[in-house]
């Protein structure tokens, strides 16, 4: 009878494997968890950032005044525009409702905040925030221009 050379693992190094493996997924959500609540945060305040610097670009050249709007829970905004002597919805990408994540919040000062013709904005501060970090979008330190500033554990 000739023996035969077989290769393979045994059902004790496979376990070892499989615990290991479960040890680095173990220590690796929570690092998961914090980038995805980071990656949020900076993509709301990315979004609100960019809304308000194209109604600013809008009013400027279409020669309008707009508005930027919040609904009552500050979970989502969108630009309005003034006729009449009233601010309606805009219709197009302005005018379409940018939704906030459930895990951001916003707080503000100064809203509405609104656009002139000669680029001109009002003064406002809007923190977006998640539960351990924030991002300040100010236009109150510079008339017309739009700052950003993150600050973290509050």
């Amino acid at each position: 009878m000739s023996e035969k050379n077989i290769n393979g693992f045994t059902l004790i190094e496979i376990l070892f494997v499989i615990i290991i493996l479960s040890v680095i997924v173990g220590l690796s959500i929570p690092n998961f968890s914090k980038f995805h609540r980071q990656l949020l945060l900076k993509q709301a305040s990315s979004d609100v950032t960019f809304l308000m610097k194209r109604a600013q670009t809008r009013a400027m050249s279409q020669g309008c005044d707009l508005r930027m709007s919040f609904d009552r829970d500050h979970s989502a905004l969108w630009v309005e525009q003034k006729k009449d002597n009233a601010y309606v919805r805009m219709t197009g990408e302005l005018g379409r409702i940018v939704q906030l994540p459930t895990e951001i919040r916003v707080e503000t000062k100064g809203l509405p905040v609104y656009f002139e013709p000669n680029g001109r904005m009002s003064k406002a501060a809007i923190s977006v925030c998640d539960d351990k970090n924030c991002i300040l979008i100010s236009t109150k330190e510079m008339y017309g221009n739009i700052k950003t500033s993150e600050w973290g554990a509050k």
